[in-house]
């Protein structure tokens, strides 16, 4: 596929001109090199080497990462010893041979190709910082190279790889395959990896511009293989003990392998909401796209990280939406300083594409997918419990980590044997605005505010006057408030039997000893509503629990006179500390006149012989009962 030119062929060609005259620098077109990396080697240089051929093999010893570099613009300098007759100096140097001087003494050191064997230090010109050992052979006499060519007369394709980038290790194995005559080369055996290429990038042929294949020149000034047509290689030998290195010029065409269209179809298929986007997109690559209609490489080629999978997202505004459609990724986020949710459940638009690969192109197709609600599993681990204790967290679990607004509801029979029902309500409803916005309507209709029914609990009568309040009803049409779960207790609680509609309803776990059956509601958007049922026993405390009465009767006599304004009750504590519970007295005897006295509540003042009994009946603390006789005078 050809890039669009970003100047005109003759402006191109004009630039090139000046460049080559060296008014415009090459330069400024090229990118920069990877600083050069050295590493000790051995080279085999003799005295008729030239000048490049010297270069190429300290480049070839020397030169940790050639890619991309140019054995001749690099300059090197070596240690070595010079002579002025019987004296002797060492000093850096070029490699060509140079002079120093040393106390008015003027020294002449030899070229590097013309040192006997052994080891030198050596570095690259202008830096002093880094030097390697060069381990120099020169009494090995070696043939060059020499390489015969065939004519390409095919176009030698250049690839993609399945990360779209283009695959030069595979356009250097064909290429050379295209060109080198083993029959009549020397060595015969050589393979691309033998060698390195660069090709003519100038559009003037008579002035040449080397470059790496990989070259890129965003200016179009300059040729891309990826541009096509024919083009001028250089195919270099790396050096080998066995021969020196050696360089050959040719001419091949080049062409873009032309990839398959592809075409994207999809099925209708549903699919179950998960919060896990990357299993969502496996289950889109298993079974959303249409294999047997839509034209793509096999599918056992590919994985899902060869498609791309958006919905059309609506914004949030501190969770309500904000009118703001785009194409974001299943798992949402922040674009352009806006957010957007995670993909839910419902009728949502979604958009896949294939990247394309190493033989198909790229493609795209929008469809709308039905995702359904997932389920969830709620579980209410039966327990029991102290009054005063609170329910364990794990108490009701859910088979999701997904938030969930959990609803618990506790319906029972106290120890005092008497019907009770709580509904433990989430933290996000009882610290919400919403709150807020109740409190002057419930005020209004039963005299308090949702904080104090919170607090102190509230009848199903008086929920009755607020639900079908006119002020409510309003709130929610205006508001467009969803009751949800909220709705659906409510009609629990309008079910429930005429018998026990009196009762108190509490807003939170269990406070009062007794027996409770346990249904816990979970909702979240994306999944069906959950309920799970349990049981629950709340605990009386027994031990280190004490009746005591508030004031004794000395020998058991008391006057009539003090009766009326004697403490006959008792104080119930746990650990000596006071709590409430559910006291009872008994008072019974003769009065003076021989008549029969019997109270639950009224402790005696006149005359005669009694008996007092006090006991704990239901509540969340059952102490031992107390009695005592004693007498009015």
């Amino acid at each position: 596929m050809k890039k669009v030119k970003a100047v005109s062929k003759l402006t191109a060609l004009a630039l090139t001109i000046l460049m080559m005259l060296s008014i415009l620098p090459l330069q400024a077109f090229a990118a920069d090199n990877e600083a050069v990396q050295l590493r000790d080697g051995t080279a085999f240089i003799t005295a008729d080497m030239t000048e490049k051929q010297v270069k190429a093999e300290l480049f070839t010893a020397l030169v940790a990462n050639p890619e991309g570099k140019d054995a001749q613009s690099l300059n090197w300098e070596y240690y070595c010893q010079g002579k002025n007759g019987l004296l002797k100096n060492s000093a850096w140097g070029s490699i060509d041979g140079f002079t120093s001087k040393k106390l008015l003494t003027t020294y002449t050191h030899p070229a590097l190709k013309d040192n006997a064997n052994g080891e030198y230090d050596i570095r690259l010109a202008g830096d002093e910082s880094t030097q390697v050992k060069l381990t120099l052979q020169t009494s090995v006499e070696i043939p060059t190279a020499s390489i015969a060519t065939k004519p390409v007369t095919e176009n030698v394709l250049l690839y993609l790889k399945d990360d779209l980038t283009t695959d030069f290790d595979r356009f250097r194995q064909d290429l050379f395959n295209a060109v080198y005559d083993a029959e009549n080369s020397f060595p015969q055996d050589l393979t691309w990896e033998d060698v390195t290429f660069q090709y003519n990038a100038s559009r003037l042929d008579t002035i040449p511009i080397w470059h790496e294949l990989e070259f890129t020149d965003s200016t179009n000034i300059q040729k891309e293989l990826a541009d096509g047509g024919t083009f001028r290689f250089k195919m270099t030998v790396l050096s080998d003990p066995e021969y020196y290195t050696t360089t050959v010029e040719f001419k091949a065409p080049v062409a873009v392998f032309e990839r398959a269209e592809s075409a994207l179809t999809l099925t209708d298929k549903s699919f179950t909401y998960t919060s896990d986007a990357n299993a969502l997109r496996e289950s889109f690559f298993n079974d959303l796209i249409d294999w047997k209609t839509s034209t793509l490489p096999a599918k056992e080629n590919l994985n899902k990280d060869f498609f791309t999978v958006e919905y059309y997202a609506e914004n949030v505004v501190l969770g309500k939406p904000g009118g703001i459609k785009k194409w974001v990724p299943l798992e949402g986020g922040t674009f352009d300083l806006l957010t957007y949710p995670a993909i839910g459940a419902g009728e949502q638009q979604i958009r896949v594409t294939f990247k394309g690969n190493s033989t198909h192109t790229a493609a795209t197709v929008e469809q709308t997918v039905t995702i359904d609600k997932a389920k969830v599993k709620v579980t209410v681990h039966s327990t029991d419990k102290f009054a005063d204790e609170k329910l364990p967290e794990d108490f009701v679990t859910l088979s999701s980590n997904d938030p969930f607004t959990v609803y618990t509801i506790y319906l029972g029979t106290t120890s005092s044997v008497t019907s009770a029902l709580f509904i433990d309500l989430p933290d996000e409803m009882t610290e919400s605005f919403f709150i807020d916005l109740l409190n002057p309507i419930v005020k209004l209709v039963v005299g308090r505010t949702v904080d104090d029914i919170i607090e102190n609990g509230i009848t199903i009568a008086e929920i009755n006057a607020v639900i079908n309040s006119p002020e409510l009803k309003n709130l929610i049409t205006t508001l467009k408030i969803d009751l949800g779960v909220i709705g659906t207790i409510l009609d629990i609680i309008d079910n429930l039997p005429s018998s026990i509609k009196e009762i108190r309803i509490g807003f939170d776990e269990p406070n009062v000893a007794g027996s409770y059956s346990v249904v816990a509601i979970a909702q979240n958007e994306n999944y069906e509503t959950g309920i799970g049922v349990g049981m629950l026993l709340v605990k009386m405390r027994y031990a280190s629990v004490k009746l005591v009465f508030n004031q004794e009767i000395e020998n058991g006599k008391i006057a009539a006179a003090d009766a009326a304004n004697f403490d006959f009750n008792a104080t119930l504590s746990y650990y000596g500390v006071p709590v409430d519970g559910a006291v009872k007295y008994l008072y019974t005897g003769v009065k003076k006149n021989g008549a029969p006295y019997t109270s639950t509540t009224t402790a005696p003042t006149e005359p005669g012989f009694y008996t007092q009994t006090v006991v704990t009946i239901g509540g969340n603390y059952q102490a031992a009962p107390i009695t005592r006789s004693f007498t009015i005078t």
